[in-house]
Parts: structure tokens; sequence; C-alpha cells
């Protein structure tokens, strides 16, 4: 299996003030796991963590074009801790041993999460040779200039943070077997 991560944050700082943190489990074989993680963190418990006022800008910017926006600031929160721990269990269920954790880029979410279990001196549940990069992934299609298909529209879920794991997890295995079944295309036609 594998993990998608997504976090929402204060910054785009590694160790930036994180809002909340999403998780999905998938595979190529039985595509999305229905159980998902989700989690907003306790802010007061952040104060050595970076908060950056254009990023605080841009939630605001968003809150006056959509509602939704706020929804990340209300609610109840869990302690980082907690958190941390509910999200190692996790990952931990579902990642496999050569399972990989994708983010939207080596430097942010896994950055992110890496940084606050380290800050909070809990292990991470998963190496950094495993960490992969969606980004990379959307680069690589662009540049081969396939068409991937996602079955799931992109304000599909009210909460954004689940939406958008979900949403990176579809393109992730539809990516990859678009390019698997070009690659095998390939090999076949060259046998011809």
């Amino acid at each position: 299996m594998l993990i998608m991560l997504e976090t929402e944050t204060l910054s785009p700082s590694q160790n930036a003030v994180v809002l909340s943190i999403g998780a999905i489990a998938f595979s190529h074989e039985k595509g999305i796991e229905p159980i998902k993680f989700y989690s907003k963190i306790d802010l007061k418990e952040q104060d050595s963590r970076i908060i950056d006022p254009q990023f605080v800008a841009g939630w605001m910017r968003r809150a006056q074009e959509n509602d939704e926006a706020l929804e990340i600031f209300d609610g109840a929160r869990e302690s980082v801790c907690m958190a941390l721990e509910r999200l190692s269990c996790y990952i931990n269920a579902h990642l496999t041993v050569d399972g990989e954790v994708w983010s939207e880029g080596p430097d942010f979410d896994c950055a992110i999460v890496r940084s606050l279990y380290e800050e909070f001196g809990i292990g991470v549940p998963w190496r950094a040779s495993q960490q992969r990069c969606v980004r990379t992934l959307r680069n690589l299609v662009k540049q081969l200039a396939v068409e991937i298909n996602v079955d799931l529209p992109w304000e599909a879920q009210a909460d954004k943070t689940l939406s958008k794991v979900e949403w990176d997890a579809r393109f992730i295995v539809a990516s990859i077997d678009n390019l698997r079944a070009r690659r095998h295309k390939s090999q076949s036609s060259a046998w011809v």
C-alpha cells in the first residue's frame, strides 16, 4: 500500500505551523482505502513553528471568496502528539515495506510532518527513501503528453484536505497505470 499525505499550514517552511494533516492509503490493486486519516492540530502547541504573513493573507483572501476556507480554523483540535500517534498507527496499518509516501513535494508535506515528528520526539513511521513527489509525476505526465482522467471531481468533498489527498492518490494510480500500459505497448511493438 501507498500513502498520500497533505497538510494545511501557515507557512511554506518545513517548520510551519500545521493546521491539519490528511492522509489516504491506496494501491494499484485495491484502489483507494475507504478509511482516511484527518486531524486538525492544536495551534497553541506549535509556538516555536513559523507563521508566514503572506500565507495568512492567502487564507484571508480564500475566506473572502469562499466561506469553506474558514472551516480549517473552526472546530475541535487535538494535541500534536495525539495526532502524530494516530497518524503513525494509520501509516503502520497500511504502508507496506516496499510502499511509498507521496506528497506535493519532497520539501513540503512530508518534510513538514517529519519535522513535527522530530520536534515532538516521536519516530517517523516511514523512511526518507520511501518519499515520493506527486508534483514530479505531474510534470512527467505533462512532458509525455499523457492524458490522465481522474474519476473524482476536484471539489468532490467539503473537506479540501481529504479531497486533495484522494484526488492526488487517484491521479498517481491512473498515471502509473497509464505509463505502465505505454511501456507494455512499446515493448510489444518492439517484438513485431
